[in-house]
């Protein structure tokens, strides 16, 4: 009677500690930007471009930041309605040919890794531009 209570509280305890070991990690959600493009810069040999914006970022908090948005061809359009279909597919982004000039209104969707520099520089993921 005894090793059954010592094998029963043994395996309740390697379950409990086995399941948390394997609970999956909460996931971070992308941070959003919002703001007024200041400066564009379009770099043909590598097909990207660099959007200088002022802005708030909000991640955990919300904050004023200046930023330079690097758009590359991966990066998505956000379409200026809401979709009919939520099942659409947005169109990515040719930077040589995406028109976006100095006091549009942009809103991005950022990558997770964003540079300490000043202004710092982070990737774009997805991009809405509002022309005033």
């Amino acid at each position: 009677m005894k090793i059954k209570k010592v094998l029963s509280i043994t395996l309740l305890i390697l379950l409990t500690f086995t399941t948390l070991a394997f609970a999956e990690a909460r996931k971070s959600k992308s941070p959003i930007f919002m703001g007024e493009v200041e400066a564009v810069d379009i770099d043909e040999v590598n097909n990207i471009m660099r959007i200088t914006a002022k802005g708030y970022i909000k991640n955990c908090t919300i904050y004023k930041e200046e930023i330079i948005a690097i758009v590359s061809p991966e990066t998505l359009i956000i379409p200026q309605e809401c979709p009919m279909d939520m099942n659409q597919q947005y169109e990515k982004v040719n930077p040589v040919e995406f028109s976006i000039n100095k006091g549009d209104s942009i809103y991005l969707v950022l990558s997770e890794v964003m540079t300490k520099s000043i202004p710092p520089q982070v990737g774009a993921k997805a991009i809405q531009v509002t022309i005033p």
